[in-house]
């Protein structure tokens, strides 16, 4: 597995290879339909609290991630989270580095980075029911299951959680 680290996204030139990683029927399923993903997106690269990144494998782009402070779309996905939680939603594009440990670390260094640079209690993620390794991926990153959420674009999705070290 090569080294995953993170970029800062740049809207203006990353935009188009994060929308063509947004129209795989893969990263549909995970993350839901095509408008309403790009409309996640927007809201988190104009959010000055959201912090969003590209996911490199030896400086390739293979993935996208953000971590959006919760009241920004709070609903009932995250009720019952403390106050200034972030939530973390996060893809790997590349199908080589799927199922290989890119996505653990990109959420253990999202992670890191939301407690660093944030005054965050925790972190918060959702994870479908249906993705079992991306469940084992979340808890390895040290998150742990605090309920089921409907979440209308993937259905049963477990809210994970990570409390401030």
């Amino acid at each position: 597995m090569p080294d995953i680290t993170l970029r800062d996204l740049n809207r203006h030139e990353d935009w188009d290879r994060v929308r063509a990683w947004l129209q795989q029927a893969e990263i549909q399923a995970w993350w839901g339909g095509l408008s309403a993903a790009e409309a996640e997106i927007a809201i988190a690269a104009e959010s000055p609290s959201a912090i969003c990144r590209l996911i490199l494998a030896a400086d390739a782009p293979i993935g996208y991630g953000h971590a959006l402070d919760a009241d920004l779309v709070r609903g009932a996905r995250t009720e019952g989270l403390p106050a200034g939680t972030y939530v973390v939603t996060l893809f790997i594009a590349d199908p080589a580095h799927r199922q290989r440990g890119a996505g653990e670390i990109a959420l253990s260094a999202l992670t890191r980075e939301i407690f660093s640079s944030t005054l965050a209690p925790a972190a918060a993620t959702l994870v479908p029911v249906r993705y079992e390794p991306a469940v084992r991926a979340a808890e390895r990153a040290g998150y742990r299951w605090i309920g089921i959420r409907d979440d209308g674009a993937n259905g049963q999705s477990w809210l994970m959680v990570r409390d401030r070290p």
